[in-house]
Order: structure tokens, then C-alpha cells, then sequence
């Protein structure tokens, strides 16, 4: 992956830094960049490429307000060898569990999947505490009712009467960022 990124000039975005094993230097306000377009003949189409990265201008104060950053922040923290924030990250992203998924400042009635991925990776990533056990199960079970049948993971779901309904369709984002949660190495100094 990071082969493709350095094609279009880009080794990391001040964001998901983490999840390759770089420690974050502060959270930032997103800022999405063209990067160029491919032009696709299986599908007969141009595609344009966009990376959403940190935009360095705008420091983000609210961070831990997002379960997906919490997570960031959290992994951050491991790398630096910092685990006790870390842990303090965790208990407090399993605050904004409701039962059924992650409900923080961006959830709008449907939950994102990508969300419980990254709880499954951290859980991994801090040696799978007694604490948070429960959500790491809720997280797997709900993953794998989401993988669709040609193997890819729905982005997104609802919840009722217990049944996961999925919302959405799979994308690369998603099914990459569960593969990372199960089958990845947490990096833990």
C-alpha cells in the first residue's frame, strides 16, 4: 500500500498514520486533496482519486468526541510506548458503546462499520482486556453479518428489534480496515 500512496507523492496522512505504524503528532481538521484521475476500461469510466488528509492550519479540539479518532489516538499512544493514555482513550471510547455500535458526535442513525473494526484492532492492540470484551464480540459478530457475498464489508448498518440490517455497500476502505483489525499485528513498544 504504501508503494501505491508514494506514486502520488503521499506516505501518510496525518490520519490513519496509526494503522501503519506511525505515531500521530496532533489531530487536525480534514482536508480532502485531489490527487488525480484513472481511467478505468473494465468500467468504462474516469475515476478521480482524493485523499483525505490533516489539514495542519486547523487544529482539531473535539477529537475525542469521534470514536474513529479516539481509536487513532489511543494506537498513537502505544506506539509512544504510552499505555496508561492509551487505556484511559479505551475506557473512554467504550463509553460511546450504546449496545449496538459506536454513537459519538458524527453518528446521524447509522452506525459505521468501519468504527467496530477499529475497536476490534485497538481491543487486539491493548492484549484484549477483561474490560470491553463484551464489545469486541458485538464487533466481530456485527462485522461478519456485514461482509456481503463477494467477500467485501457494508459501511454501514441500523439495528432493530436485534437484527444488524445493513446500510450501504461495501468499499475497499471498510473491507481493508476489518482484514487490518483481524488478521494485522498490533505494534506495541
Amino acid at each position: 500500500m504504501s508503494r501505491s500512496l508514494a506514486t502520488y507523492g503521499v506516505s501518510y496522512n496525518g490520519r490513519v498514520d496509526p494503522l501503519l505504524g506511525r505515531p500521530l503528532d496532533g489531530f487536525y481538521c480534514p482536508e480532502v486533496k485531489t490527487l488525480g484521475r484513472v481511467n478505468s476500461r473494465r468500467f468504462n469510466a474516469t475515476f478521480t482519486l482524493k485523499l483525505e488528509t490533516a489539514n495542519r492550519s486547523c487544529v482539531m479540539r473535539d477529537w475525542r468526541s469521534y470514536a474513529d479518532l479516539v481509536v487513532y489516538g489511543a494506537l498513537s499512544d502505544i506506539l509512544q510506548g504510552k499505555r496508561d493514555e492509551a487505556f484511559r482513550l479505551y475506557f473512554h471510547l467504550l463509553s460511546m458503546w450504546d449496545g449496538n455500535g459506536f454513537r459519538d458526535r458524527a453518528f446521524s442513525g447509522v452506525y459505521q462499520s468501519y468504527k467496530c473494526a477499529l475497536f476490534v484492532y485497538l481491543y487486539r492492540a491493548l492484549g484484549e482486556p477483561g474490560e470491553g470484551r463484551s464489545v469486541y464480540l458485538s464487533c466481530s459478530r456485527i462485522l461478519t453479518m456485514l461482509q456481503s457475498k463477494d467477500g467485501g464489508i457494508v459501511t454501514g448498518y441500523k439495528v432493530k428489534n436485534g437484527r444488524i440490517i445493513p446500510i450501504g455497500d461495501p468499499n475497499t476502505e471498510t473491507t481493508s480496515m476489518t482484514a487490518i483489525a483481524f488478521l494485522g499485528f498490533p505494534k506495541d513498544d
